[in-house]
């Protein structure tokens, strides 16, 4: 009798995760592998790895590796310079479904040419137009963000996030491309979809002039 109510606890287990697993976290992001989290282990399934993280209220994501069966729970989403992001094919990351709901580049991978101050390149998808990513002021200077995952553009939001020196901004460009990293390699490769003709900066723009499939901007 102990055993019977073993193996249907099992079946049961099972069962309810591959339901959360399908109605509750979708894919985010595949074959990378961020360094940001907090625990790890073997898990025998997808399904066991979405469970782990269902069950445990620190967890916000998880990233599962099928043929290594390596299960690994993340407790936030931050892709920043500094933190190792690394090209790993097999992987699957998995975030709840509503964690991004309109704006698709929300606390995606970024990174810049360089950074002046407090403003990280995380700043520019943090959802806060309160503050912004900022670069130095060399003759070339880029921000970059990592989609994770080809999406045909509708329209891009640029928020000119200082008061303070906003023309700054006046003649930027903006440049997709579907494949590499967010690196100065992948810029020199981009395809340029708009330039910055106006005479003085704007507070918001709104471009919709790169309705294409692109993965980086």
């Amino acid at each position: 009798m102990f055993e019977t109510l073993k193996i249907f606890s099992f079946i049961l287990l099972i069962s309810e995760s591959f339901e959360i697993s399908s109605t509750i976290f979708t894919q985010y992001s595949k074959d990378k592998l961020s360094s940001a989290y907090y625990s790890h282990g073997n898990v025998s399934s997808r399904a066991g790895c979405v469970y782990s993280c269902f069950v445990d209220d620190q967890c916000f994501g998880v990233a599962y590796h099928t043929s290594r069966q390596m299960c690994y729970l993340y407790d936030k989403i931050l892709y920043c310079v500094g933190q190792l992001n690394v090209i790993d094919v097999g992987m699957v990351t998995l975030l709840p479904k509503d964690a991004f709901i309109e704006n698709i580049a929300l606390h995606k991978p970024v990174n810049s040419s360089s950074k002046d101050g407090l403003g990280t390149p995380c700043r520019g998808v943090d959802g806060s137009q309160s503050r912004a990513a900022r670069t130095q002021s060399s003759a070339l200077e880029w921000w970059c963000v990592d989609m994770e995952g080809i999406y045909n553009l509708q329209s891009i939001f640029v928020y000119n996030g200082f008061a303070v020196n906003m023309d700054q901004i006046i003649g930027f460009e903006l440049r997709l491309s579907y494949t590499g990293l967010c690196t100065i390699e992948t810029y020199h490769g981009t395809t340029l979809c708009y330039k910055d003709t106006e005479p003085t900066s704007l507070e918001v723009y709104n471009i919709t002039s790169c309705n294409q499939a692109n993965e980086y901007v």
